[in-house]
């Protein structure tokens, strides 16, 4: 999930749940979905690792995903 923002609550809970909340500025959002709707084929890409956001051929780069939620998110992945 990609949003400009997230409630606390629902933000903490879809961690918990195994899913990643990507906050971006309303710009970068737009422009990813404006991205997809111009090709559905867009592929994108949530790259934990590098903590970044890519999206089609362009390239298109966001930093994202706080170390601490990608910390969560790895504990979680290792216990399944």
């Amino acid at each position: 999930m990609i949003a400009p923002r997230f409630g606390d609550i629902f933000r903490t809970n879809a961690t918990k749940a195994g899913l990643l909340p990507v906050i971006l500025p309303e710009a970068i959002v737009s422009a990813l979905q404006d991205a997809v709707e111009a090709d559905p084929g867009t592929e994108v890409t949530v790259d934990l690792g590098r903590r970044e956001v890519r999206a089609g051929a362009a390239g298109r780069r966001a930093r994202a995903v706080r170390a601490a939620r990608r910390a969560q998110l790895g504990r979680r992945a290792r216990r399944r």
